[in-house]
């Protein structure tokens, strides 16, 4: 859902705070099998900020990075963050939101794990939470892996899985194309369990 831009019709039926409207038209989109975003939640331009905070249970999507990042990004990573320690496993996406020449097309962009480019199969993948951001569109490229110290199972963005009791878990972090300088950070539950400098 994208406050800003929309079309005089859209507008019109754009009620502030009404969550349970809101809700309505989620349901909607979803028995179509479309997703729903909550689009740069944090935006100055009118009309463009979230203000249905109850219905964010039914959002599929956030979208954490529009545009150049500034503090509305920010903003919008500390709810994200927020969401997921509450159990609410909702996808962070990014988009360039390019409504004139100024704003280059895919900066940032949204790499989706999917099995094919068809719409069905990128719906499903961003539905699960198999992607991740970058500021750029060819790079870096990142792949991070979960796997048990016994066993070829791995498991990789989006994936969820349970342990039938606790044992140690790896993750595998492969990069390419990393800016100089770029740090890896694995954060849970906004604590920072390992910082990695030179990955490759």
């Amino acid at each position: 859902y994208d406050g800003g831009g929309g079309s005089r019709g859209a507008t019109a039926e754009r009620r502030p705070n009404d969550s349970e409207r809101m809700s309505a038209i989620v349901n909607t989109v979803h028995r179509v099998g479309a997703l729903m975003s909550i689009n740069h939640p944090f935006a100055t331009c009118g009309g463009c900020a979230w203000t249905y905070h109850s219905a964010v249970k039914d959002f599929d999507a956030i979208e954490v990075w529009n545009g150049d990042w500034d503090f509305a990004d920010d903003l919008a990573l500390v709810m994200w963050d927020k969401m997921l320690r509450t159990g609410r496993h909702i996808t962070a996406i990014g988009s360039s939101d390019s409504h004139r020449s100024a704003n280059m097309i895919g900066q940032p962009t949204t790499h989706v794990f999917a099995r094919s480019a068809t719409q069905s199969a990128l719906l499903s993948a961003i539905r699960r939470g198999q992607v991740y951001v970058t500021s750029e569109v060819n790079t870096p490229i990142v792949t991070f892996e979960a796997a048990r110290l016994v066993g070829a199972k791995r498991w990789r963005v989006g994936d969820e899985f349970q342990l039938p009791k606790p044992e140690t878990i790896r993750f595998l972090i492969t990069t390419s194309g990393l800016p100089e300088g770029a740090v890896i950070s694995l954060i849970s539950n906004s604590s920072k369990l390992r910082e990695l400098t030179g990955a490759k």
